[in-house]
């Protein structure tokens, strides 16, 4: 199926839409704005729809989009400032954010107005029409992600957040985010290649669940990581107070991991975490002593292209297999 019939649309009373998985779907019907009941639109793994119509932002009473496509469609889409009026949302996949160049839009879309919003996802690739030009690829991409994403403000009760292929080389999580989101519990960043270091995400009180894929730039993760200045006064300071499990993958040219050296005064760095994966991260040489040695660690796994540090745990033989053997379950092939 390409296109739903607009006579769909004479269903005033509907509720839920389920077109996921349709992948051949180009269109949803023009006049999807008579549905004002509409609480539901469940649309992802649709690859073929292109847009939104613009009538969907005028169904205020819209608790769920799992796919909000802001570029391509021209004069029939949604953009990004759509979602201004959607104050009940709960959960929003944005897609399409690398085809957006007015940081203007995303300040329009008032995502710090919706309380009612705790899972965010934000897509920063373009259109796979193939067509670039109509599907508006911009110049200077780093530069007008980071503008986007700074104009967009951070949902006040958010609690999970997913950021997919975003092009800045900085502020990956914009500081005003980091300071605003104290509720959020799962972030996942995937595939950001540019950003050359990680935010200062030890600053999230609650967060549970940290995942970071793909992002080929990082070198060195050091103290920026825990978001702890230098000279703390000698007082004491935990960083990532609730974090649980946490993920590296695919950071092929992250080299050194090094957390809570030269800070002056005591630093407590994860004390709940129980579950640390690293994958495909071939150039890294060791892992934090301090967290290796943690007796709340309760899963480790170093698997795929992670030579060096498979060697390094390996069972009897590794020269750190001693800071961890105390670990119940461990995974290194």
């Amino acid at each position: 199926i390409e296109k739903l019939p607009e006579t769909l649309c004479e269903l005033y009373n509907l509720e839920r839409v389920n077109v996921s998985g349709c992948s051949h779907l180009r269109e949803l019907p023009q006049g999807i704005g008579k549905l004002r009941k509409l609480m539901y639109l469940d649309n992802d793994y649709t690859d073929s729809l292109r847009y939104l119509p613009v009538g969907i932002g005028e169904l205020i009473r819209l608790r769920r989009v799992t796919k909000f496509v802001v570029c391509g469609g021209y004069d029939r889409a949604c953009s990004l400032g759509s979602l201004k009026k959607l104050n009940l949302l709960r959960q929003c996949s944005i897609d399409g954010l690398g085809g957006v160049s007015d940081a203007g839009e995303a300040r329009r879309a008032e995502l710090e107005k919706k309380k009612n919003l705790f899972d965010l996802e934000l897509d920063f690739d373009n259109l796979r029409d193939g067509d670039e030009e109509q599907a508006g690829r911009r110049e200077n991409e780093e530069d007008e992600d980071e503008r986007l994403l700074d104009a967009l403000g951070p949902p006040p009760n958010l609690k999970e957040l997913h950021i997919h292929e975003y092009r800045g080389r900085r502020n990956v999580v914009p500081k005003n985010w980091v300071m605003s989101l104290t509720n959020l519990r799962v972030l996942h960043l995937f595939e950001c290649r540019n950003c050359e270091h990680l935010p200062p995400l030890g600053k999230l009180t609650s967060l549970e669940d940290l995942y970071i894929a793909g992002m080929k730039s990082v070198k060195r993760v050091g103290n920026e990581f825990l978001g702890v200045e230098s000279d703390t006064d000698g007082s004491s300071v935990i960083a990532f107070p609730k974090l649980k499990r946490l993920r590296f993958w695919s950071m092929s040219e992250l080299e050194e991991w090094d957390l809570g050296t030269a800070i002056k005064g005591e630093i407590i760095i994860m004390p709940r975490l129980s579950s640390l994966s690293i994958q495909s991260c071939r150039e890294l040489k060791a892992l934090p002593d301090h967290l290796l040695q943690k007796s709340t660690l309760q899963n480790l796994e170093i698997w795929g292209a992670c030579h060096i540090l498979q060697e390094r745990n390996r069972e009897e033989t590794g020269e750190d297999w001693p800071m961890i053997r105390h670990i119940p379950d461990i995974y290194i092939p």
